[in-house]
């Protein structure tokens, strides 16, 4: 099966009006500031679906601020990260930005292989497409689109 992702090469279209958007060092600590505020912000605009919806958004955005982090900005503190969200009324979206070199994503591990089920990374993909309604890599690979349809369960897998 494999990801199925690929580095797009326009960048897809920004989902609403620009709500919020914050630029902070790779640290793994400066993170949750933007989660809170990127959560509240959704949650005030009745973003989600409900109380799970919200958790799995959470999960799925920290690990995107994560890669970012860790796998983009190889926790470099003169980096930033950059994160914008974007609300209209049936959709809404955030954007995740890094200042790393970007990555291949065929060079990523197939989750369905079994010599992939104990190592330590590669599953953070398939948690966002299983939980977003879009999940977009464009430029090198490091700017990430995650968007989510009101009224949409998670993609068919």
């Amino acid at each position: 099966m494999g990801l199925g992702i690929e580095i797009e090469k326009e960048r897809p279209p920004d989902p609403g009006p620009e709500i919020y958007r914050s630029e902070f060092p790779s640290d793994l600590m400066a993170r949750v500031d933007v989660m809170t505020a990127v959560c509240d912000a959704l949650k005030s605009r009745n973003g989600f679906a409900g109380e799970d919806e919200s958790h799995m958004f959470r999960l799925c955005f920290d690990e995107a601020l994560v890669n970012a982090i860790k796998h983009g900005n190889r926790f470099d503190a003169n980096k930033k990260v950059t994160v914008t969200l974007y609300h209209a009324p049936d959709v809404w979206g955030v954007r995740i930005e890094d200042q790393g070199k970007g990555f291949d994503p065929k060079t990523l591990p197939d989750p369905d292989d079994p010599n992939s089920l104990l190592l330590e990374h590669g599953r953070g993909i398939l948690i966002m497409k299983s939980i977003m309604s879009e999940v977009h890599y464009y430029d090198r690979g490091n700017r990430l689109l995650l968007v989510k349809r009101r009224n949409e369960s998670a993609p068919e897998k």
